[in-house]
């Protein structure tokens, strides 16, 4: 018993080190759906100028709290261009040809 104890702060000290630290960085879930047909079949997404991936049916992004330029860019030969900003203090849904 006082092997345990003595080697108790060690122990202790090493979960703690090894804990994840919390920084309070809220992510929030940005869902687009793409209903779009034609050259808009498949759209590039962009948050801020920075490509965030494709979409051809639904996909998720995750962007922490923030403030945001949406853009969806069609990949067709005549594709087509949507726009959004958005303030991303919860999760969203951004649904394309409504």
């Amino acid at each position: 018993m006082r092997r345990f104890l003595v080697f108790l702060p060690l122990f202790v000290a090493i979960l703690m080190a090894c804990a994840p630290a919390t920084t309070g960085r809220r992510v929030f879930e940005l869902r687009v759906v793409n209903l779009c047909g034609g050259d808009n079949y498949t759209v590039r997404v962009y948050a801020n100028q920075q490509y965030l991936g494709r979409v051809t049916t639904v996909e998720s992004f995750y962007l922490p709290a923030g403030q945001y330029e949406l853009r969806a860019e069609g990949t067709g030969l005549n594709g087509g261009m949507a726009t959004r900003s958005v303030y991303m203090d919860a999760d969203k849904l951004w649904t394309l040809c409504r």
